[in-house]
Order: C-alpha cells, then sequence, then structure tokens
C-alpha cells in the first residue's frame, strides 16, 4: 500500500481508467499464466524458422543481384557504402547508423526495385534473429 500512496496521485483520469478497468483485472491472468506456463509448438515454430531463413537467403540473393555484387546486407557499413556511394542515395535521407528502417521506406523511388526486398530483408531478418533465441533453448 506505501507504492500506491505515491503513485496514485499521479494517475490521470485516462491513465486510472486504463489501469483499473485493463490491467488490474489481467494481474490474475498473468499470474495463472506464470504459474502455469505456456506450452510452444516447437516443430511449428522450427518450420517456421525454416521457411523465414529461406526467405532471408532469397531476399538476400535478389538484393546483392540488384546492387551488382556479393555484400553482408546485415552489415550497416556495407549496406551504406552500397546505398549512399553506389547508388548514391542521398538527398532527403540522413545516414543514421545503424541502418533503421525508417529511412528505407523513403528509398522507394530512388533505389530501383531493392526497397521492396530490403525493407523485408531487414523486417524478416530482424524479427527472426530477435525471436529465436526465446524458443530455441526452452526447457523441455
Amino acid at each position: 500500500m506505501q507504492l500506491k500512496n505515491i503513485f496514485d496521485p499521479q494517475l490521470t483520469d485516462r491513465v486510472r481508467e486504463v489501469f483499473d478497468q485493463i490491467e488490474v483485472p489481467l494481474i490474475p491472468v498473468l499470474a495463472d499464466m506464470e504459474w502455469e506456463g505456456v506450452r510452444i509448438d516447437e516443430p511449428f515454430l522450427r518450420e517456421y524458422s525454416s521457411e523465414l531463413q529461406k526467405d532471408i537467403e532469397t531476399l538476400e540473393a535478389t538484393i546483392c543481384e540488384m546492387a551488382g555484387e556479393k555484400f553482408n546486407v546485415d552489415s550497416p557499413k556495407q549496406l551504406g557504402v552500397i546505398l549512399f556511394e553506389k547508388m548514391k542515395i542521398t538527398d532527403q535521407i540522413k545516414r543514421q547508423r545503424p541502418v533503421n528502417t525508417a529511412p528505407m521506406k523513403r528509398l522507394c523511388p530512388h533505389s530501383n526495385m531493392m526497397h521492396p526486398s530490403l525493407l523485408k530483408f531487414l523486417t524478416i531478418g530482424k524479427s527472426e534473429n530477435s525471436s529465436r533465441p526465446m524458443w530455441m533453448h526452452c526447457p523441455q
């Protein structure tokens, strides 16, 4: 109750409504999930991961073909060289490190057909790489 006295006055009406109507009712549900655990469909996730990996490899090959040379598409430095030095994509786009998808969305008119492939590669690659450790090493 001591924390309630500290934080309660800081809640605006809207935040109070979310807290009372959404967060508090979810407490027992989340507690049950934590206690019981969740079941993971490992065969499905392994198959899906394999499909994503194939997509990543296909996209990487497509991007390298469009760039006219083989390079590590996952490398912000090498990707920067291709986009900003080789393809001369500089107008209205500032170089950002690391390369993120926001400027890629603005490349469409300037980058031939590389943009959709590159954006998909960055999205799938980031998703696949960040989610894999969570389920690949789950205890049985």
